[in-house]
């Protein structure tokens, strides 16, 4: 499932932050209606002033983690392009004050090196918020929202970007989770307790192909055992393996299966 946005005054907000120290990952998968003007998908902001945020955001069909501290802007742009029509995983890695990566599908990454260090204390899905206006209004679906205060490796925004659910990439580190499916409000956090309030009427919406989540109407994981070690397969697969040839999960409805691997399942429980 997902949220659907107009694009003119929907978003999520929150007038709270998982962790507003470094380092973080933040991002979501994302379905585009359109691509030709600037568009935010996750923001981390101080809402009170102008010039204080860390975005994750498109500019046309550019993805970039746009940055500042009450100054000028910069950009890390990715090096892959965003576009309208397909599902597209977008993931932002501020791994120092000084260093930032955004990626596009786990992959094309591109970096900044300029030093911020901003006071984030809100947050917003599917738009910018900032004291003077609400802007860059975002058109299409966001799914699988997640924060981590970690700076995630390449080989885990991989596992990420090919449909492992953040709940088992460095769920340690996990802070916030919104899977969007559409049907509470305010969207719930099942990882903290960020929820976020509802501006319009954002929809449910068919998500995006994920392999390891649970089901809408099911109760949430008992437990969920972390990926944390590389190397990641990527296939289109029913689940994800780290290094070794099984990893414990939880699957729909709370029913357990003790070993759940990349290319199938052994227990026959799920």
């Amino acid at each position: 499932m997902a949220r659907l946005f107009n694009g003119t005054d929907e978003l999520l907000s929150t007038t709270s932050i998982p962790d507003g120290s470094l380092p973080m990952t933040f991002g979501a998968w994302v379905y585009m209606t359109d691509v030709s003007s600037v568009q935010t998908v996750f923001c981390l902001a101080d809402a009170t002033v102008n010039n204080v945020f860390e975005r994750l955001q498109l500019s046309g069909t550019t993805l970039r983690i746009r940055t500042n501290a009450g100054g000028t802007a910069r950009n890390a742009n990715s090096a892959g392009t965003m576009s309208a029509g397909s599902w597209k995983h977008a993931c932002g890695v501020v791994s120092a004050a000084d260093s930032r990566t955004c990626y596009i599908d786990g992959a094309n990454p591109g970096t900044g090196t300029n030093t911020f260090t901003p006071a984030l204390t809100s947050m917003a899905l599917g738009a910018t918020i900032r004291s003077s206006a609400t802007q860059h209004y975002l058109a299409g679906r966001i799914a699988d929202a997640f924060f981590y205060n970690a700076a995630l490796t390449s080989d885990e925004v991989a596992a990420l970007a090919a449909g492992a659910s953040p709940l088992m990439v460095r769920s340690g580190s996990l802070l916030g989770y919104w899977p969007l499916w559409g049907i509470a409000s305010p969207e719930t956090d099942y990882m903290g307790t960020t929820s976020m309030t509802l501006t319009g009427s954002p929809s449910a919406a068919d998500g995006p192909p994920l392999s390891a989540n649970f089901a809408a109407s099911a109760s949430m994981p008992q437990a969920v055992d972390p990926i944390t070690d590389g190397p990641y397969s990527v296939a289109a697969s029913a689940g994800y393996q780290a290094g070794s040839t099984r990893s414990q999960a939880w699957m729909a409805g709370a029913i357990e299966s003790d070993e759940y691997q990349a290319g199938g399942v052994t227990s026959g429980s799920v």
